[in-house]
């Protein structure tokens, strides 16, 4: 098969003026950004690269990282990608179990690299990069010669290292081979019919590899990639409308803001021919928002996948409202539509442990709940230096194909869509019957004024919990309950669902924003707050009014001893705190702003009367 850098290069030659990258404030054509890639290349080789050598890649999303992707490409390195919503210990001990023989990074990321010995024990080059320049820190700085470059590669060699968000257990180490990046840009180019002439606007920066490779033009806009709910939607307008963008792949909460957006602001953008949604479920009030900002010939899908193999099914939304009311909000599951071109999707009977062998995986016919197993050219077939992981979710069938399971349940309806129901990791068992998340969640999620619901299981019994919508107030919430439990209870699936909480505002995956964090919501749901706890504000509250005493006595030397160390505990010890509060108060709904004004004025008296324990 064609290295990437070669699909890249013949890009440039066919279309050379054509912008590859927009980025805001800038932009480089196919021709100038090849020539990036070959300079950064030159540089790898220079300096003793191998191929073959993994690669941590600490590059914030832009020019140079997709540069040096397509340089590691070309010198047959290993990119090892990790997400960083995941937090810095977790980011480590990913780097650490794949023990990488080279670091690329910006000049903050050197600081990690250097306090981080023992992650990075078994680094052979390091590299740095600033201003569209790759530097070498440690390594050769020799001439060049034969510069026979790119590598020959085969569809079944090892192409990148990704890592799963660690939703539903520690992340896992995902081996990505050449020819699922190949298929990859086959699904996008064929089912979504995207094209070279396409403006595609990125929020997620892997796919942006795929437009890169299809010859589009590939538009960055302002915002963080790892804080999608978070962006500023009047700038993502302005840009899809400036840019004329066509095509774009983003997460349910990006849409979310967006869509609101534009319904506030009546606009429609004229251009934009194909919208897809991916990497968590899809309320139906987003979809129908989203709807309204595609013109007549504007088509939005939902698609479903994994971090093993994306995408492995896809859906039109249109067809998604036509099954609200007999299948979401009546409980039987989410609708994720038909297999993409290539991949195959087979139903079997719910095992725990390790994958059975493949005579033994029990296929279901249609109609029948159990586990979503998925194969195809687009599917990793391995996790890497994990055997644990790999007995757990691959399966060999009799033609020697290996098989990925997805950890997700549903069947397949008489028309031949896949339901989703939920992961099997949430299923809540009571009383001989076992709720399926996913599916019972649609039924709550069908009152008007439900923003999202969550399944867990709270002292041992099925709990419902719910965030309301913006427009929902205090005095509403305890007729909604009351409705939302009218709801569960008049549904088969859900009747024996009693107990229902409401949520300030859900804990959501670091990648997505928009993947409900239900392990830490049922913590939340076992909590029980102690009046008592709330006895111990009186001492920060009453340091704050202390601090104002100069302004109305006159202190003697004592006093201002203690005023200067009150202060010090007011303020720096206070602040000090913040980095430990946030991950503690998110579990209760608080967001980072608020929860660093109420531990600078409370201190630890806030957090951690909110600190949970995880049940026995």
């Amino acid at each position: 098969m064609q290295n990437p850098y070669d699909v890249l290069a013949a890009n440039a030659k066919r279309t050379p003026d054509r912008i590859a990258l927009k980025l805001p404030g800038s932009s480089v054509s196919y021709t100038e950004f090849v020539s990036i890639v070959d300079g950064f290349a030159e540089v790898l080789v220079r300096s003793g690269f191998q191929p073959g050598y993994k690669v941590v890649v600490m590059v914030k999303p832009g020019l140079e990282l997709y540069a040096l992707a397509f340089a590691l490409f070309k010198v047959k390195g290993i990119p090892v990608i990790v997400d960083p919503g995941m937090g810095l210990k977790r980011i480590l001990a990913s780097y650490e179990h794949v023990g990488a023989e080279v670091f690329i990074g910006i000049p903050i990321t050197q600081v990690i690299r250097s306090f981080a010995t023992e992650t990075f024990s078994s680094l052979k080059l390091i590299y740095s990069v600033k201003d569209g320049l790759l530097k070498i820190v440690r390594g050769q700085n020799q001439t060049v010669t034969n510069y026979t470059l790119p590598v020959p590669i085969q569809k079944t060699e090892l192409g990148f290292i990704t890592f799963t968000t660690g939703s539903t257990g520690p992340a896992k180490a995902v081996e990505a081979s050449y020819g699922m990046l190949e298929a990859a840009v086959h699904i996008i180019r064929t089912q979504f019919d995207q094209g070279p002439d396409e403006k595609d606007l990125v929020s997620m920066p892997f796919f942006g590899l795929i437009s890169l490779m299809i010859g589009s033009t590939v538009v960055i806009p302002k915002m963080n990639p790892g804080k999608p709910a978070h962006i500023n939607p009047a700038i993502i307008a302005k840009t899809i409308l400036d840019e004329g963008i066509t095509s774009m792949l983003a997460s349910p909460a990006f849409y979310d803001r967006l869509s609101r957006y534009a319904e506030g602001h009546n606009i429609v953008f004229p251009t934009l021919r194909c919208m897809t949604a991916g990497g968590a479920p899809m309320t139906l009030d987003i979809m129908k928002r989203c709807e309204k900002m595609l013109s007549a010939q504007g088509k939005f899908y939902v698609c479903w996948g994994a971090t093993e193999g994306l995408p492995l099914s896809f859906i039109n939304v249109k067809e998604v409202e036509s099954l609200k009311i007999p299948v979401i909000a009546g409980g039987l599951g989410a609708p994720i539509g038909r297999p993409v071109s290539g991949v195959r999707l087979e139903i079997i009977r719910l095992h725990k442990g390790d994958a059975p062998a493949w005579n033994e995986r029990d296929a279901l016919p249609h109609g029948e709940l159990g586990e979503i197993i998925a194969n195809g050219p687009n599917v990793s077939t391995a996790y890497y230096k994990d055997d644990k992981a790999n007995r757990a979710h691959k399966l060999i069938d009799s033609q020697g194909q290996i098989w990925h399971r997805t950890g997700d349940v549903g069947f397949v309806d008489a028309e031949g869509r896949v339901i989703f129901t939920g992961r099997m990791a949430h299923m809540v068992e009571f009383e001989g019957h076992t709720y399926h998340s996913v599916a019972c969640e649609g039924v709550s999620n069908s009152h008007p004024l439900v923003k999202r619901s969550a399944l867990v299981s709270a002292f041992d019994k099925p709990t419902m919990i719910i965030e309301l919508r913006p427009e929902a107030t205090k005095a509403d919430q305890m007729k909604i309950k009351d409705e939302v439990r009218s709801l569960l209870q008049t549904n088969p699936y859900t009747a024996k669902i009693q107990d229902i909480l409401i949520h300030r505002s859900f804990p959501v995956d670091p990648r997505h924003n928009a993947k409900i964090e239900r392990a830490k919501l049922a913590l939340w749901a076992s909590y029980s707050p102690s009046l008592s706890s709330h006895l111990p504000k009186i001492i920060p509250i009453g340091g704050w009014l202390f601090l104002l005493a100069p302004l109305f006595f006159e202190l003697n030397h004592f006093w201002w001893v203690i005023w200067w160390i009150d202060f010090l505990l007011s303020t720096v010890a206070h602040l000090a705190q913040i980095p430990t509060a946030i991950p503690i108060a998110e579990i209760h709904g608080y967001s980072k702003k608020e929860t660093a004004f109420w531990t600078m004025f409370l201190g630890a008296t806030f957090w951690k009367p909110l600190t949970l324990t995880p049940k026995a």
